[in-house]
């Protein structure tokens, strides 16, 4: 529950953990995913770039990210110190893929049970202690796998292969710049060109059959808004870059991605 990704190997803390279960038996995992803690990720990056000790870390975090902290602390319901310690001074915060999740499931004999946020095809991400939501307020919503019911042709798997081939262009391009900042530890230093090149090759990532259509105005915006700040990063100007961070309109706003993924799985 939000620990292992702070330990020295992560993948093997998964497996130790998986050695206790019976067969039969459940585990649950709560992690943080790369892409869902990229934005923490970069706030990292930016603290450890300008701060040369714990103090200016949690100066400088309530300067550059209050809004954040403020949502954290509302949230979260933990002081404003140790929500700053815990994301953004501790030194080890690797966080693993969907994909890399999915490996060690089936490493170690588990079958996915569930996950929060679904990670079969949705497009929910509140945290999962928030109050669920009145669906009987949504009938229009829920309704609109009616439209696949009426028009359903061929099976899932048929669409779902065609899919996965074009999505692995798009996947792969957000994988290669999560990583670039993934596990930030105090001495990391940003390649302020290689991830300018990273970022244009994701904004020319286009897809034809995209069930997530409407996250491409947003997904445009936050990267176009992440290189903004790491212009003003490399330039060294704490004005301008404050200035930057508060106009921005989806990087560091609101939850600033997914604090924390679940997983369910048992042991076969």
């Amino acid at each position: 529950m939000g620990a292992i990704h702070h330990t020295a190997d992560t993948e093997k803390a998964f497996d130790i953990k998986s050695q206790y279960l019976k067969k039969g038996g459940f585990l649950i995992l709560g992690i943080g995913n790369s892409a869902g803690m990229f934005q923490r990720n970069f706030q990292r990056a930016i603290l450890y770039r300008l701060a040369d000790s714990e103090e200016q870390i949690v100066f400088l975090a309530n300067e550059l990210f209050s809004e954040f902290l403020d949502r954290a602390e509302k949230y979260g319901r933990r002081s404003r110190k140790s929500i700053i310690y815990d994301n953004l001074v501790n030194p080890k915060d690797n966080h693993p893929s969907t994909s890399e999740v999915l490996e060690w499931f089936a490493r170690n004999n588990l079958n996915l049970y569930s996950a929060w946020p679904p990670i079969i095809p949705a497009v929910f991400g509140n945290p999962a202690g928030r109050s669920p939501l009145q669906y009987e307020e949504l009938r229009s919503v829920l309704s609109i796998p009616e439209i696949i019911f009426l028009t359903h042709t061929n099976d899932d798997i048929d669409y779902l292969r065609i899919f996965e081939k074009e999505v692995s262009t798009v996947t792969r391009a957000v994988n290669d710049l999560t990583q670039m900042i993934n596990d930030v530890i105090p001495d990391t230093q940003l390649d302020h060109g290689e991830m300018k090149k990273k970022i244009d090759s994701l904004l020319d990532t286009k897809l034809q059959n995209n069930p997530y259509a409407q996250y491409n105005s947003t997904l445009k915006q936050l990267l176009k808004e992440v290189s903004d700040v790491l212009d003003f990063l490399e330039a060294g100007h704490i004005e301008d870059l404050k200035k930057c961070i508060h106009d921005t309109k989806v990087l560091f706003r609101g939850t600033s991605g997914v604090g924390q993924n679940y997983y369910v799985g048992y042991k076969t």
